[in-house]
């Protein structure tokens, strides 16, 4: 509730999609993507697809969740957005990440990346404005294929979906076979 989906091919596929979508509303400067320092390729691929900078911020020791600390040392107007990973099920700390005053003074957008953890039964007041959501094999909710971006309903941010890239009726009525089948 309370979001816009937008369903593409994959969950990199759905970063890509908010990361140009960013860019096209980015002033110059804005060129880099804070992403964690232990993470999937796949999203320094996204980023670079968008002809973006990853910059890797180091993890909490003892943690899998971005050293809060540094990533507000590290940021400055040269950020368009922090990928918030939530790794293995564990959910980052998006409310921490949200009040930082560089994210705050530069309107760095925090795009939760959820392809291993599937938002349920939370308050969804609580989760990013742009989340990523992969459904391929061995994901929480696995359907072997495809990937979902959501858009908070009162977000600024508009998202137009490349020719081609959101599902087709074939696509579509593939992922229902796939689902039913699996």
């Amino acid at each position: 509730p309370g979001f816009v989906s937008i369903f593409v091919q994959s969950g990199t596929a759905a970063l890509a999609l908010a990361l140009l979508s960013l860019s096209k509303l980015a002033r110059p400067e804005q060129t880099k993507v804070a992403i964690p320092g232990y993470a999937c390729p796949d999203l320094v691929s996204a980023i670079v697809y968008c002809n973006l900078e990853p910059v890797l911020i180091d993890l909490e020791a003892d943690d899998c969740c971005f050293d809060v600390e540094l990533l507000g040392q590290t940021l400055d107007a040269s950020f368009l957005a922090i990928i918030a990973v939530n790794f293995l099920g564990v959910r980052e700390r998006i409310a921490e990440i949200n009040k930082l005053p560089c994210v705050i003074e530069h309107n760095v957008v925090v795009i939760e990346d959820s392809a291993q953890w599937f938002p349920e039964d939370i308050d969804f007041n609580s989760l990013s404005e742009m989340v990523c959501l992969s459904f391929g094999r061995g994901k929480p909710v696995s359907l072997l294929g495809g990937g979902v971006l959501l858009i908070r309903n009162n977000s600024d941010i508009h998202v137009e979906p490349p020719v081609g890239e959101q599902l087709s009726v074939l696509g579509k009525f593939m992922f229902s076979l796939k689902s039913v089948v699996y």
